[in-house]
């Protein structure tokens, strides 16, 4: 944990998952001017009934900061969420509820706030005046006019277009809305996007490489339809693939997928599989196709990879009953020790704007422990990342399967 120092107080903030670099922090210099910029203008009303919605909150920096106000966080991300919970419940800041949709299922922040947070031994938290937290998943759109908004520039822009089609019945000209970036992580199509569907934008001047944007709604807006979902088309599936907006390689098959889908027949038949990090579903869907006996369940932490999954498998088998599940959630946390046959996936690189093989390798831990004996996990890596090194360490071997100038399919069994 570190130490976020705001006008509004000090908070211990952690990353989730928690990452042994501790030059990578639970807030950047984007939150920082944000956060500054509303107490030096003093944009947050003391009478506690302001209504925030706050976009991309990455680990709850900003919903800790503004925790005595009426507060939605809005976002694609799981794992945000599940960050932005355990955050305030950290610094005492969860007294007030959290409310979430059906589609989000909050079961671990349940438990968090009925004070099991292991980081308060004593189950015990100080109670105040906070308002409701209302978490609110990408695929569902916000119901109620803002007085302000605050905007984390995403990774994808058509995530962020997405978010903005979303906000035309949530503001009028009375409306603050601002959104923050790291410099370095803010395209001139961001602009673009907020002046099409907003209105006006400044800039403010940088700080610590950090940027403001500040955009004026139209007195006269237009409502426009969202461009997402996309589709294209799968010869492997045969499949006209949906893909929602936060979805990598949106607009065709990556490679490496493809790659690994042209030596499925190496697989073997397993009665319980796991497609871990989904996406759109393909591998899961792929392996059900030859093997319909299988039960699959498709894993993601992002809300709109899980409703891609979904509505790709209702598709693909529209009047056969095959069993499959599709859960939301942090990896394989929810999962079962030693219940799964085979775990087929493609590692994540990257956790929004950070490159690397934190996230993948808690995964692959993972994926140990939830295996069967004599269970199976399959990925499909970039050849120059350490995933065979990493997977000897972890389950004392590793095998090749195939291997071409980019990618590497790799086999693991978990030994009894």
């Amino acid at each position: 944990m570190q130490t976020l120092s705001t006008e509004y107080g000090d908070y211990d903030l952690e990353r989730s998952p928690p990452s042994r670099d501790n030059t990578l922090r639970a807030w950047d210099a984007a939150d920082e001017l944000l956060l500054a910029h509303l107490h030096e203008h003093d944009l947050l009303l003391h009478n506690h009934k302001q209504r925030i919605l706050i976009i991309n909150d990455n680990f709850g920096a900003l919903a800790c900061a503004v925790a005595p106000h009426r507060c939605v966080s809005w976002s694609d991300s799981k794992l945000s969420h599940l960050a932005t919970v355990r955050n305030r419940v950290r610094n005492h800041l969860d007294h007030g509820p959290i409310k979430h949709s059906q589609t989000c299922d909050m079961t671990s922040e349940s438990a968090l706030l009925a004070g099991h947070s292991e980081n308060d031994s004593d189950g015990e938290i100080e109670k105040n005046n906070s308002i409701e937290l209302t978490l609110l998943p990408s695929t569902e759109k916000p119901q109620m006019l803002f007085n302000l908004i605050l905007i984390r520039i995403p990774k994808s822009n058509a995530l962020l277009e997405e978010q903005l089609t979303g906000l035309f019945h949530c503001i009028d000209e009375n409306t603050t809305i601002i959104a923050a970036a790291m410099i370095k992580h803010l395209p001139k199509s961001s602009v673009s996007l907020l002046e099409k569907y907003i209105g006006k934008v400044t800039t403010s001047l940088a700080h610590k490489k950090a940027r403001l944007l500040f955009s004026q709604p139209s007195t006269t807006p237009v409502e426009k339809n969202s461009p997402y979902p996309t589709y294209y088309f799968d010869e492997i599936t045969n499949l006209n693939l949906c893909n929602h907006a936060a979805l990598f390689s949106r607009e065709q098959l990556d490679i490496g997928t493809r790659f690994f889908l042209s030596h499925y027949k190496k697989l073997p038949e397993s009665e319980s599989v796991i497609d871990l990090g989904c996406g759109n579903g393909i591998l899961g869907i792929a392996y059900q196709q030859k093997y319909r006996a299988s039960t699959v369940t498709f894993i993601d932490e992002s809300y709109m990879a899980i409703v891609s999954a979904n509505k790709n498998h209702q598709q693909a088998f529209p009047n056969i009953e095959v069993a499959a599940k599709f859960n939301c959630t942090n990896g394989l946390e929810e999962t079962d020790t030693a219940t799964v046959q085979l775990i087929l996936c493609n590692p994540p690189f990257h956790q929004q704007h950070v490159v690397g093989e934190h996230i993948a390798a808690g995964m692959l831990r993972e994926a140990k422990r939830c295996l069967a004996p004599y269970g199976e996990l399959w990925i499909v890596c970039n050849r120059q990342l350490s995933y065979k090194q990493r997977l000897g360490r972890i389950f004392g071997h590793c095998q090749i399967i195939a291997t071409n100038r980019k990618f590497t399919i790799l086999r693991a069994v978990k030994r009894v």
